[in-house]
Formats: C-alpha cells, structure tokens, sequence
C-alpha cells in the first residue's frame, strides 16, 4: 500500500472572506443583534491582531487600556511568552470592544 503524505491547510480563510463577515457583523450590530456585538471584537482581535482563539478568550477588562498616549491597546498573551505584550488595536476594534462592555454592562449576559 503507497503511503499517504498528510497534509493540513494552515492559510486561514481568504481575505474577501473575512471582509464578508466583518461587514455582515457591522450590518448586524447596527440592527442591534446582541450575538453580533459579543462577536464583532473577537473577529477582529482574530483577524486583524492576528490573535488565537485562547489569547482572545483570555482577555480580561484589565487587559484592556482605551486611554493610552499611542492610541487604544490591549495587553495580549503571545504564545511562549510568560508576559503579556501590549499590541495597538484599530479604532474599529475599539469601538466593538466599548460596543460589548456596554451590553455586557446592562445585564445581558451572552458571553
């Protein structure tokens, strides 16, 4: 029997798809969907802070600073480091972020 070469794609989605899903969560949260709002910051932590899905469900409040001179930041855990390190998010990632402290805030909890 010839042997079986295993091979796993690791290129992620494509590009136009992504940009598919951002605009249909934006669409959504604008509707006001409180799924849409929980998902939009994973999303784009995912895809634009080029984010795990671990480092993402390891982020806390404290983890988050708005106010920073550079411009909003979250400290992120990289992988192998002990340390987390602060990584520049956009101001959309931003906004979807405040977007699910706000429903989180007024008692719907859907995380």
């Amino acid at each position: 029997m010839p042997k079986v070469k295993r091979w796993h794609d690791r290129n992620g989605p494509r590009r136009d798809d992504v940009e598919r899903l951002v605009e249909h969560i934006d669409t959504l949260v604008d509707a006001g969907d409180p799924r849409a709002v929980r998902d939009a910051p994973i999303v784009r932590l995912l895809n634009v802070g080029s984010m795990r899905r671990a480092g993402v469900a390891g982020l806390q409040l404290a983890h988050i600073q708005s106010d920073h001179s550079d411009g909003p930041l979250i400290l992120a855990g990289r992988n192998g480091r002990r340390e987390r390190q602060p990584m520049l998010i956009s101001a959309r990632c931003a906004e979807a972020l405040r977007g699910l402290l706000r429903v989180r805030h007024r008692g719907l909890a859907i995380l």
